[in-house]
């Protein structure tokens, strides 16, 4: 199961206490799965999805805000709810906001009525069921995208507004044509689920995010310790090219005792560290020792290969 299908589990299997918050998760419900169908001069609510668990969650959420005896139907793959009774559907749609006019107004621009959300337990549930029906997660795993497609500009800075009184900063664009809200940071990403409550889904990013730290840790200090050695290796090459270059021209007994001693062990051990090969040398010095040595033997080769070049 996909990350995203877990979370949207998750959402699906929490309840919600109070009747407004109820109201509030299904009215984004029905502007997604909702639709007036008319046969025969008889006007019908329709309720439609091919994912059974969401209207199961329709038929729960309207049988306890309404008490209305309905059922799920099915038809293929396709499961829906009917609801044929004129005065129950106003009252429905009245209930959601959506009835003007003395008729039926389903919000083409999926902008809900700010009087369904007017606190923060009826935003957490707008923003539930609005993942639910429209977002989307990548895989902690790969990366930190989190997006809710909606339906106009309008939808997107409603989506926005009601994130940002969670204090969740989310982008917005339109990508082939589709209005889109997005997440783009693992830490924002946590704070909406936790938004939403889904918890476990919660834990699992968190813990994906502490073993993608740990392995960026890793590398991090992994190429840092590669760059030093490759610095350490190309250093010791430099200077033992500059030992050999004296050695061809001058001879090292021509250098001092201790530059002499120092050349030495340095072609003795040429891949040794600078704090290593203080201690070959008697007396053994310290690491500020040995490189104040092998800067004086490179500044002598330095001056041999400007005499060479004049």
């Amino acid at each position: 199961m996909s990350f995203a299908k877990e979370v949207k589990k998750e959402v699906l299997k929490n309840t919600l206490k109070s009747r407004h918050c109820n109201m509030a998760f299904m009215s984004v419900l029905i502007k997604n799965y909702g639709r007036i169908v008319e046969n025969s001069g008889q006007k019908s609510l329709v309720i439609s999805s091919d994912n059974e668990d969401i209207i199961r969650k329709c038929f729960t959420m309207l049988k306890k805000i309404y008490n209305i005896d309905i059922g799920v139907l099915s038809k293929g793959n396709s499961f829906y709810i009917e609801i044929s009774d004129e005065i129950t559907i106003q009252t429905i749609l009245q209930g959601m906001k959506m009835w003007h006019d003395n008729k039926p107004d389903i919000p083409k621009d999926g902008v809900i009525s700010s009087l369904l959300i007017p606190k923060m337990c009826c935003k957490r549930a707008y923003l539930s069921a609005l993942f639910l029906c429209q977002g989307q997660i990548t895989d902690p795993a790969k990366s930190y995208h989190l997006e809710i497609v909606t339906s106009s500009e309008k939808e997107s800075e409603q989506v926005k507004e009601v994130l940002e009184a969670f204090e969740i900063s989310a982008g917005s664009t339109l990508r082939k044509n589709q209005h889109l809200v997005y997440i783009k940071d693992g830490t924002v990403i946590v704070e909406f689920l936790n938004v939403i409550s889904a918890y476990v889904s919660l834990m699992n990013l968190e813990n994906e995010r502490i073993i993608k730290e740990i392995a960026n840790d890793t590398n991090r200090r992994v190429n840092f310790e590669t760059a030093n050695l490759v610095k350490s290796i190309n250093t010791a090459t430099k200077q033992i090219m500059d030992i050999e270059l004296i050695e061809e021209r001058l001879g090292l007994d021509s250098l001092p005792d201790d530059l002499r001693q120092m050349a030495i062990v340095r072609l003795e051990h040429g891949d040794a560290p600078l704090a290593e090969l203080g201690g070959y040398l008697t007396p053994a010095i310290g690491k500020s020792g040995v490189n104040h040595r092998l800067r004086k033997i490179t500044k002598i080769a330095d001056e041999l290969r400007g005499t060479q070049n004049s």
